[in-house]
């Protein structure tokens, strides 16, 4: 039989069962700090990408129907597919023009012959707020996040709160999904 002493154990090779899981908590650790890095980086993509998108529509809509003696008047989402007025990353489904959120839309109508808007539904909540800061300017008359305006150069005096917008961007759209956005742009 033999007889273990201390100094015979304290040469065995290998790690202990604390060490072990030690080393598996660092690495868990590690793991969620980059997931949530990539995720922020990859929200922060969709956000540039849509800003190009509506920036791209708005131009290519107002340099289309910039000659035309009824303003906006019948402008929607098949006019603005069948003008080809849309950029090339946006997928059409028939006569809808998807976004490059799952599920998403983007729905294109006049009001008047003076202005119109475009709708992007079921844009994810951290693409919301970054997208609605960002595109708060002269370009739109007014910016309304699921019925609530945002950013509207009238009364409001073109004034953005952030708190407002992180607070609309994380509330539920139509039907409890993802919020809905409302550029509109008035000549």
């Amino acid at each position: 039989m033999k007889i273990y002493t201390r100094k015979t154990l304290s040469k065995q090779k290998g790690f202990t069962a604390i060490e072990l899981l030690f080393a598996l908590g660092i690495i868990a650790v590690a793991t969620v700090v980059i997931v949530k890095a990539m995720s922020s980086n990859s929200d922060k993509a969709k956000a540039q990408q849509m800003i190009q998108d509506v920036s791209a529509l708005v131009d290519n809509i107002k340099g289309a129907y910039s000659s035309s003696t009824d303003g906006y008047t019948g402008l929607d989402t098949a006019s603005v597919i069948a003008g080809k007025l849309y950029p090339s990353d946006l997928n059409i489904s028939g006569t809808n023009l998807d976004s490059q959120f799952s599920g998403g839309s983007i729905v294109i109508a006049s009001s008047d012959a003076s202005s119109f808007g475009i709708t992007y539904n079921n844009v994810p909540s951290a693409v919301c707020s970054e997208v609605v800061s960002k595109l708060a300017d002269e370009t739109f008359s007014d910016i309304s996040v699921n019925g609530t305006s945002m950013y509207s150069t009238g009364a409001g005096g073109g004034k953005v709160d952030p708190t407002a917008i992180s607070n609309a961007c994380g509330t539920a759209g139509a039907g409890g999904g993802l919020p809905s956005i409302v550029f509109t742009v008035t000549n």
